[in-house]
């Protein structure tokens, strides 16, 4: 058997990210630690570093769903800039929502950058895992440019 047990984001500025994750999305932190020494690194791959580890849950009993890392004492490169649309091996994160109208006005007034506008669309039928009903979806770009998801589904009546 297999489970997701969290998504981890490798962050530049790990604050702008929980301005992200804590402040918009409404994640509570459950843990926010700091590793250090070559064991810290050995799970990266890397010689001794420090690693801060901040990890966020729906609330503060609830096992984590994302992980933000930051990684210091050891030099990393960055990312390359994702191009303008969508990319043959881009991965995206799908967090389910209540409250769309409300985030996407705050992601739209921090000047995100959107994949494409937020959109609205009918389902009509139910599927496994894909109930009938209005589906709002938004698709933006995180502080380090991961593909964020952000879905809320008002259940057909």
């Amino acid at each position: 058997m297999i489970s997701l047990s969290r998504a981890t984001f490798f962050c530049k500025d790990i604050n702008a990210s929980l301005h992200l994750y804590q402040n918009r999305l409404g994640l509570v932190i459950i843990d926010d630690k700091k590793l250090s020494g070559p064991g810290a690194g050995g799970l990266l791959g890397l010689g001794s570093c420090t690693l801060r580890i901040v990890l966020l849950a729906s609330d503060s009993n609830s096992q984590p769903v994302v992980a933000l890392m930051t990684i210091s004492e050891a030099e990393i490169p960055n990312m390359p800039t994702p191009p303008e649309g969508i990319a043959a091996g881009q991965a995206a994160t799908v967090f389910q929502i209540t409250n769309f109208d409300e985030i996407c006005a705050q992601l739209e007034n921090d000047g995100l950058k959107f994949l494409c506008a937020p959109v609205e669309y009918p389902k009509p039928t139910s599927s496994p895992g894909s109930p009938a009903g209005l589906y709002k979806e938004m698709i933006f770009f995180d502080p380090d440019n991961n593909l964020i998801s952000l879905l809320e589904i008002i259940p057909k009546k």
